[in-house]
């Protein structure tokens, strides 16, 4: 089964831009922890969308995984990028670890040809088309209100991470 980890991109007025901030280090420990919990479940194959913040640290959680612990063989990565050129514009910072996700993943899709307004939302929903459920991680205080407007996760198991107290609510259809 696939599970599409989608939300926050890094932004610079918010603890994720800062990667050694205790928030961020936590947020990946839940984003690992919860990682785990899914594929224990049945949840072999993982999407993200490599662009800084919680999906390119779903990336290399799931490498991670994949490369240092027993027990992770069945572990698949799919990258899933709004454009084929989408590593060159990122800040130099993220590049070359973007890039290196994106060579490591067991495939890769373009949601997109070009940069086009919006591009990151597309690719989300996206691969929330085709995962049988969504790990969304963002700090809206309502549930799933980042992916109201998503129909096609509504009726699909989300998991929702709140990067705010790190609090996990589950919705099972």
């Amino acid at each position: 089964m696939i599970c599409a980890s989608i939300g926050l991109p890094a932004v610079k007025d918010n603890y994720l831009s800062g990667e050694t901030e205790v928030r961020t280090t936590l947020l990946k420990v839940e984003l690992l922890r919860n990682i785990t919990r899914l594929y224990a479940g049945g949840f072999t194959t993982f999407m993200c969308g490599c662009y800084p913040g919680v999906p390119l640290w779903t990336g290399e959680a799931v490498l991670s995984l994949k490369k240092d612990f027993p027990g992770f063989e069945k572990l698949s990565l799919i990258s899933c990028l709004p454009y084929e050129s989408f590593p060159d514009d990122l800040p130099q910072a993220f590049r070359k670890r973007c890039q290196s996700v994106i060579d490591k993943a067991d495939s890769v899709f373009y949601s997109g040809e070009e940069f086009v307004p919006d591009c990151l939302r597309e690719c989300d929903r996206f691969m929330s088309e085709i995962a049988d459920c969504v790990l969304l991680t963002s700090f809206r205080n309502e549930f799933a209100g980042d992916v109201r407007d998503n129909s096609a996760h509504i009726y699909k198991p989300l998991i929702w991470l709140n990067a705010s107290n790190f609090h996990i609510t589950e919705r099972f259809y």
